[in-house]
Formats: structure tokens, C-alpha cells, sequence
């Protein structure tokens, strides 16, 4: 079972100056993650005012509608709150088959490189409520070319949705994996579609006389975190996948479709990075469409909607005033304009709207000027002018000064969490912050896996000694959670000490990957881990070994289970249950060992056939994850204990050779005396 074991913070330093401006303004802004290179980093900010530096991105259109990409810095004047700015940052960012480039006033664009994290980070919205059943199939059609044709490999892409039934939901979060995304779009159902009262004749609905009144943006309750947490398939996370539908927006009328979607507007300004917003919905929300564009122009998100609503029809006369309203002067096309972005009439047109929006959301300028940051959460108009005649300037129309975690609605923790939990760029970072070691429990009936993860309490080094949220996610092979435990732990009792946490399942022979996620309540501060292992099917094993424990002389650790229940009725076991005895004076390794370590201390328990304890030869070896030769290591058994007719617990020590810094598997082998007889098992090792 050998396990790829990664954990990672909430961001990283990215290469080029705008770059690093982006995660220096997301560091200062919302997470209070820590960067590992700076340990004065990692405190939790104290919201006071800071010269910072602000980045606006501006789209330039020709008269035919093609983005302008030869602009110098000269060439655009900005002003915040009606003051002209000293713009001291610009690159031009432009779209190739090669991927993006960057380049500045200095250097020629052509000679531009790709830079990392300036990726595009795009959201589907399929809005199956706003559209009648052909709208929606036309929509997914146009997704799926879209998907099909423009993606680049660094692209990352989310979907979410409007659903009668379900109301608001996420149904992906924002992936690298296209493939997914894609499945995803095929999948949501167009047989949820569904009259609302009050709707008009062929789907076009009209929420323009509810605006507002169909909910309060703070009133979704972003499901609870208690101290329990959540069996398969029911959890803060959906049914069976990641769909979120979010507690507040499941009243089948079209009015709290407004309120939801300012929720989402707030969700997107602690999001980083350069955002982008498809809608295909037919939705009339009349006078309320300028005022949500201007909203996500203010969450610097351009919003690019299209009309599901397919007026042409074969055979028919002159539509040419229907054609007027419902292409030209349709709410989307404000509620798009507004928010930066461009709106598209013909939903048949899936051509031209793959190709517009290709351009339109890989084509763009990036202005950055000083400001005074405070967290007063109030709003700045920005207004972004182009010194050259009959060009259109696309640009976000303002931003809110940030607002402390605390003070954030429920949903928009709920988005924060998302974004640490799904999105791919974390957990592919080398970046290491909750270790994490599955375990294989063979022979048992409750559960065939126990999760080990180590959490340091300490603010400069791990996270703060409060009251922490603490989720952890199993995904199959389908990407689905087939398994999810949330609860709460008080860490202040804890002041800098190392905590051990586990976390219990029993899944399905096959593959596995796992996510961790602390979270303080207060800050938002928070720590990912993440790991991908293997369940073996031992059901026609007659013999089993279960993974090791492994030791290191020192101080015991605080070891505590997460459970997925508090009944007494529902039976879990320990890991006292599993492992039996454990050693005194011994401190639990979960991936890291310290430098100079000479021996482990592994307990390993053996199952078998009941009556036929069978005859071992042990033997362990360690494999460099990296290059380099398999090491034989000295092993000695120092204790067996029988503790029923099928199963015993061995205890043996391992020596260790000197080794240099790196990831290890270390293998633990038993073979059958006279047999042929093999077995083994394995756990994944970093030395620091």
C-alpha cells in the first residue's frame, strides 16, 4: 500500500513581480496562511491599514470586438474614489497555443515567457431553473465545445448551477481536471426543470419584482460543524459528490435566485487570481441585472452570459422585434456589461462564443497601484481610461476594502472551504503542513482504514491554540466522498504541542484519495493535507498484515480520534483496539522523522486463518522515493503477543542506516517458513 502523501497551505509565493503582489494581497487579506520560507509569515493578521499594492485587470477591445494587446503602461489612466493613481505595476497578459504569457512596458511581449499561477480560473453557471428544457440542452452543448476545444492544460474550471430543487449549487469546484468538469456538465439534469409560479410562457422568468426579498445574503446557514460528523453521502458537502446546495436557496420560486447570487459575488472576492463568470440562463431579472453586474465587477469577476432562450424558429415570420429585445436589449446583457464581461444572444452560435470567450478571458492588462488597505469593508469606484480614440475598456468598476474572517457570511466560509479543500494547485504544491499516513486494517469488520495526520499547535509553526474546525474528506476513484468526518477541537489546552489526530473508514477494495483541512473559526487561518493510498482485497487471504505503527523514543503523543458518531450504539474501534499494546516512552510517527534517528520501533499486527498460526520470516527494506538503491535494514523481533486464535502483534525494532533528507517507503516483509507464503506492507517516511 504505498501511499503519495502531500500537504500544503493555503498559498504559495509565485514566480514575477504581479505575481507576487497576488499572494502578498491574499496573505494580507483573508487567510492568514503561512509561507514556509518566512516563519514571521505565518501570524495571523492584525487588520491595520498597510501600503499595499492593488492590481486591477482591464480587458481593451477593437471596434470589431478583438482584444487590443500592443497598449503601453503610458496608454491608460486610472483613478480609485475619483483620485488618479500612479500606476506602478503593468503586464499584458496573451493567450496561446503555447499558453499564457506576460509581458511589461520593458520588454517586448513577443520575447514574454509563461509564468506560473497566472492560469485563468473560469465558473460554469448553469442556470437549469432560468432556462425551459431546450435552453438547457443547447447550454451544455455550448459548455462542452467549449470544454472540448479552448481549454488550455494549466486552465482551472468550477461549475455551478441554479436548480428548482436544489437551488444554488456547486456542483465541481474549480480543477485542473477537464475531464471531470466535463462529466460533470453531461450529468446535470435537464429534467429538473420545472414551471415557477409566475413564470412566463416558455421559460422566461422574470425576478425583477423580488429582487432582494427572497432571502438575506447573510442568512444561509453554510451547514454545521458540530462535534460530530457526517456518514457517507449526507454531509456539509452534499450527496454522494461535492455538489453543494446551499441551506437558504431551496424554496422552489425564482426570487431567492438574487440573493443567492450576491452571496456568491461576496464568495468571489477572497477568491484570487484571474476569475471569470459563463452564465447560460434565459433569466429576466430586469432592473436588478446592472446593479449584480456592478457586484461582481466589484469581485473583479467579468461575467460573460449567454441567452439559452432560442427565439428563431424555422418557417416563422419576421422576428425582428422580438430579436430586438431578446438579443439586444435583454437584462443579461446589462448584468454582463456592467461586471466587465460581454453578452451572447445566440445560443445556436456555439463557435463564435467558444472562440469570443477564448479571447476574451485570455487577453487582458494588469494595472497595480499603492493603496492604504483597511478592513473597513467599504467600497472604491475605479475608473480605467485608455489614452488612444474608439477603443473599449472592460475593467472592474470597483472593490470593498476587505473585512475580517469573522465577520464573513456563512456561505462565503463555505466557498473559503471549497477553496481549500478542491482546488488543485494546493494539492499539488511541495509545501508540507498536515502530514498524513493511511493505514490498512486487515481482518476487522468495523474499519479497514485508519487516517494518521499531525497538527502543530503554534502560531508561528502550525496553526493557533483556538477553537479549530477540523474536516476530513475520502474520495474513490470517481472522485466522489464516500466518506466525510467534521468536527471541532478547542486547542487552546494545547499550547505548542505536536497533536495527533486520526480518522476512520472502511471503504471498498480500490484507490483513495484523502483530504484534511484545520480551520480556525476566528481567522480563517487554515492547514490542507492530502494523500492518495490503495485498500487491497484481502477477502480471500487467509493471512494479513496490518500496517505498522511506527515509533521513535521520546515523549508520548496526544493521539485522539475524530468520530463520525458519539452514539454508544454505533461501534468504532481505536486505535488501542487495532494495535493493542503500545510502547512507553515512545513518540508516534506519522510521516516525519527527526535527523540522527537510529531505530524505529514498529508494532505490527498478524491475521490468519483461526488455529493455524502460521511460521514467519521478517525482513524490511528502504526504498528512496527518488533515485537511489533499496537499503536492507537489521530487524529484530522483541515481543509477539497472541491476542485471540487469529490474530497476533508483533513488536520489532529497526535499525536505520545514516540517510540523507528525503522521502522513504519503507517496506515490511513476511515470508511463510516452508511456504511460499509473501507478505507486506508499507509506509511512506520523510526524513527532515
Amino acid at each position: 500500500m504505498k501511499s503519495d502523501s502531500r500537504c500544503v497551505m493555503k498559498n504559495k509565493n509565485g514566480k514575477g513581480k504581479i505575481a507576487s503582489s497576488l499572494v502578498f494581497i491574499s496573505l494580507v487579506s483573508l487567510l492568514a496562511a503561512r509561507s514556509n520560507a518566512d516563519p514571521e509569515g505565518q501570524k495571523i493578521p492584525q487588520h491595520d491599514a498597510a501600503a499595499i499594492i492593488k492590481l486591477v485587470t482591464v480587458r481593451v477591445l477593437d471596434q470589431e470586438g478583438r482584444p487590443v494587446t500592443d497598449l503601453k503602461k503610458e496608454d491608460f489612466v486610472l483613478h480609485d474614489n475619483g483620485e488618479k493613481k500612479v500606476i506602478t505595476e503593468f503586464e499584458v497578459h496573451t493567450l496561446s497555443e503555447e499558453g499564457m504569457k506576460v509581458g511589461s512596458s520593458e520588454e517586448e511581449t513577443e520575447a514574454a515567457v509563461p509564468i506560473e499561477g497566472m492560469n485563468r480560473r473560469m465558473f460554469l453557471f448553469l442556470d437549469i431553473q432560468g432556462s425551459d428544457v431546450t435552453g438547457n440542452t443547447n447550454a451544455k452543448k455550448a459548455a462542452l465545445h467549449f470544454i472540448d476545444n479552448m481549454l488550455l492544460p494549466g486552465d482551472e474550471l468550477g461549475l455551478l448551477g441554479f436548480s428548482p430543487t436544489r437551488g444554488f449549487l456547486i456542483q465541481e469546484y474549480l480543477t485542473t481536471d477537464h475531464k471531470k468538469i466535463r462529466a460533470a456538465v453531461e450529468k446535470m439534469k435537464d429534467i429538473e426543470v420545472m414551471p415557477s409560479a409566475g413564470s412566463v410562457s416558455g421559460g422566461e422568468l422574470d425576478d425583477s419584482v423580488r429582487g432582494r426579498s427572497g432571502g438575506s445574503s447573510g442568512s444561509t446557514s453554510g451547514g454545521s460543524s458540530g462535534s460530530s460528523g457526517s456518514a457517507s453521502g449526507g454531509g456539509i458537502f452534499g450527496y454522494g459528490g461535492i455538489s453543494l446546495a446551499v441551506p437558504g436557496s431551496r424554496q422552489r420560486h425564482r426570487g431567492d435566485f438574487i440573493p443567492r447570487m450576491l452571496d456568491l459575488t461576496e464568495a468571489l472576492k477572497y477568491i484570487p487570481g484571474n476569475k471569470s463568470l459563463i452564465v447560460f440562463s434565459a433569466r429576466n431579472i430586469g432592473p436588478y441585472a446592472e446593479p449584480l453586474g456592478r457586484e461582481f465587477a466589484s469581485a473583479s469577476t467579468p461575467v460573460y452570459t449567454v441567452n439559452t432562450r432560442n427565439w428563431i424558429r424555422e418557417g416563422v415570420m419576421t422576428l425582428s422585434v422580438k430579436k430586438k429585445h431578446t438579443f439586444s436589449d435583454h437584462p443579461l446583457q446589462d448584468l454582463a456589461l456592467a461586471s466587465g464581461g460581454k453578452y451572447f444572444a445566440d445560443i445556436k452560435d456555439v463557435e463564435t462564443i467558444s472562440g469570443e470567450l477564448q479571447s476574451l478571458t485570455g487577453n487582458f492588462y494588469v494595472l497595480g497601484y499603492y493603496i492604504d488597505e483597511t478592513w473597513d469593508g467599504k467600497y472604491h469606484q475605479i475608473e480605467v481610461q485608455v489614452d488612444k480614440p474608439k477603443l473599449q475598456v472592460l475593467a472592474q468598476h470597483g472593490y470593498f476594502n476587505p473585512r475580517p474572517f469573522a465577520e464573513l457570511t456563512d456561505f462565503q466560509k463555505q466557498i473559503h472551504l471549497f477553496d481549500l479543500v478542491f482546488t488543485d494547485k494546493y494539492a499539488a504544491s511541495g509545501l508540507l503542513d498536515i502530514p498524513l499516513a493511511p493505514l490498512y486494517i486487515a481482518g476487522e469488520k468495523e474499519t479497514n482504514c485508519v487516517l494518521l495526520s499531525q497538527i502543530a499547535v503554534d502560531e508561528k509553526t502550525g496553526i493557533s491554540p483556538v477553537d479549530v474546525e477540523i474536516y476530513a474528506l475520502f474520495f474513490d476513484e470517481d472522485h466522489k466522498i464516500v466518506k466525510e468526518i467534521n468536527g471541532e477541537i478547542d486547542l487552546s489546552p494545547f499550547g505548542e504541542d505536536i497533536l495527533i489526530p486520526y480518522f476512520q473508514a472502511n471503504l471498498r477494495p480500490g484507490k483513495y484519495d484523502c483530504r484534511i483541512v484545520a480551520r480556525v473559526k476566528e481567522t480563517g487561518q487554515a492547514l490542507v493535507g492530502t494523500t492518495a493510498f490503495e485498500i487491497p482485497d484481502t477477502s480471500s487471504d487467509d493471512k494479513a498484515l496490518t500496517s505498522p505503527l511506527l515509533f521513535t523514543a521520546g515523549s508520548e503523543s496526544k493521539v485522539f480520534k475524530f468520530s463520525k458518531s458519539k452514539k454508544a450504539t454505533d461501534r468504532e474501534l481505536s486505535l488501542g483496539d487495532v494495535y493493542r499494546f503500545l510502547p512507553k516512552n515512545h513518540r508516534l510517527i506519522v510521516r516525519k522523522i527527526g535527523p540522527g534517528t537510529k531505530n524505529l520501533l514498529a508494532v505490527l499486527p498478524l491475521t490468519f486463518a483461526a488455529g493455524s498460526a502460521p511460521a514467519f520470516e521478517f525482513a524490511a527494506r528502504l526504498h528512496p522515493e527518488s533515485e537511489g538503491e533499496t537499503t536492507e535494514l537489521p530487524i529484530r523481533i522483541t515481543d509477539v503477543r497472541s491476542i485471540n486464535e487469529n490474530k497476533d502483534i508483533l513488536m520489532m525494532e529497526i535499525r536505520l542506516p545514516e540517510l540523507a533528507p528525503g522521502e522513504y517507503e519503507l517496506e515490511i516483509e513476511a515470508l511463510g517458513k516452508n511456504t511460499t507464503v509473501r507478505l507486506s506492507v508499507h509506509r511512506s517516511i520523510i526524513l527532515r
